[in-house]
């Protein structure tokens, strides 16, 4: 169910990479991925240039509502992931009204390492939102892999 659209693949930091779900012809979602690195500028860019302290970062997994709770956001991430360096760390932001995510990511051994308050996008109301950090690339993809047996099957992934 899951297509990389490689025309997707850029954005204005040419570091993000979108994976889409299709359903026959239909999008039913997609997700943002992209290799990550926390700092300053400055730091920024040495640890890029090094590619030491680099996370996988999930961004933004957005399923149809009638394909939720489905499998497919959990195949968009895991097709994510396997294009990510096995031993970076996996990392997500989420606000903490989101609390079955929290839950869900808490039970793959993600723990909040930090919170910070902004802006609501939809309104003027401000959200805190915490980062998660998980453990390293591979070993969540065997901990998905263990809990979601059909991640193994490489038809279903479209692979």
């Amino acid at each position: 169910i899951t297509d990389r659209r490689s025309a997707l693949r850029r954005s204005l930091t040419g570091r993000d990479t979108y994976y889409v779900a299709k359903r026959r012809h239909d999008t039913v979602g997609w997700a943002r991925m992209r290799k990550d690195v926390s700092g300053n500028l400055l730091e920024k860019a040495h640890k890029r240039m090094s590619n030491i302290h680099m996370y996988a970062a999930i961004g933004d997994v957005c399923i149809e509502p009638r394909e939720q709770h489905l499998g497919t956001g959990t195949a968009l991430i895991f097709t994510g992931l396997q294009d990510m360096h096995p031993n970076h760390p996996v990392t997500t932001y989420t606000t903490t009204n989101n609390l079955p995510l929290i839950d869900k990511l808490d039970r793959f051994g993600f723990t909040v390492t930090g919170s910070q308050k902004r802006p609501d996008l939809y309104g003027d109301l401000e959200v805190e939102e915490v980062r998660l950090l998980g453990p390293a690339n591979a070993e969540l993809q065997e901990r998905m892999k263990s809990r979601y047996s059909w991640l193994a099957r490489s038809d279903i992934l479209g692979r």
